[in-house]
């Protein structure tokens, strides 16, 4: 059970960077915004050495998340907020 949880947060983590690195090509987030992402996304894919790391990790990639809706779109999608939400709930009651 731990192994397959530490797999989906790293697939998490690299999902979300490769979402970063892609969405940097189309649109010009700040450089500090982009470092938080990479930070988060590193935090879960080192969760495995200690889990204080997921929960740093999923803090920080929900206020990046916040903020990377504000700056694309002038606005925060109330939906992709909450479903991030539920996710990093679950994720976080299973660690």
């Amino acid at each position: 059970m731990k192994i397959t949880l530490y797999l989906i947060l790293a697939l998490y983590g690299i999902l979300l960077a490769y979402s970063l690195i892609s969405l940097r090509k189309k649109c010009s987030l700040p450089n500090r915004l982009s470092f938080f992402n990479l930070l988060g996304s590193f935090f879960l894919l080192i969760s495995w050495t200690n889990k204080i790391f997921v929960p740093l990790g999923l803090i920080i990639l929900l206020i990046t998340g916040l903020l990377n809706g504000y700056f694309m779109n002038g606005k925060v999608n109330l939906k992709h907020l909450v479903v991030k939400t539920i996710l990093s709930a679950i994720l976080l009651y299973f660690i």
